[in-house]
């Protein structure tokens, strides 16, 4: 859980994902994550989490709730 002024900009994460050829529906976060809504390129619901200061993927998607 980082602070929140380490967090990298969301707009990073968003670009990264798009990238990656998702459609980011809303980014939320949750305890140093970022919680991502997207689809993929077959329309399939994604819901990822990613730590907010270094954009790397967390292996649980629940991991900011709680």
């Amino acid at each position: 859980t980082a602070d929140a002024s380490k967090f990298a900009p969301q707009t990073k994460l968003e670009d990264m994902l798009k990238s990656l050829v998702m459609t980011v529906k809303q980014i939320k976060t949750e305890k140093g994550c970022y919680e991502v809504y997207a689809l993929d390129q077959a329309g399939k619901k994604i819901n990822n989490a990613y730590n907010a200061e270094t954009l790397q993927q967390v292996d649980n998607a629940e991991a900011g709730e709680g």
